[in-house]
């Protein structure tokens, strides 16, 4: 996996990425700033689509996109199932 520096635009690459594909999105990170940047990215840049955060708290599982920590989908994958059409 290649490193950037940062401001280096890959979390808008990854949102043009979910874009072009089309499909229910979770991205994950691993510290919460991060899937809070992702998230007004993908609010900013997907004004249609429903986002949201699944994080400490809220813990919202359902959207077209959720932005989730590592950590709290790790101690919650019960909750994400690979044939759930809610997210993939």
């Amino acid at each position: 996996m290649p490193y950037h520096a940062t401001g280096a635009g890959k979390t808008v690459t990854a949102v043009a990425d979910a874009k072009l594909v089309g499909k229910k999105t979770l991205f994950l990170a691993h510290r919460n700033e991060l899937v809070t940047q992702a998230y007004d990215t993908f609010s900013d840049m997907c004004p249609d689509e429903d986002i949201n955060l699944y994080v400490a708290e809220p813990k919202e599982v359902y959207g077209d996109v959720v932005c989730g920590s590592i950590q709290s989908v790790n101690a919650n994958l019960d909750q994400f199932k690979p044939d759930d059409k809610r997210i993939y």
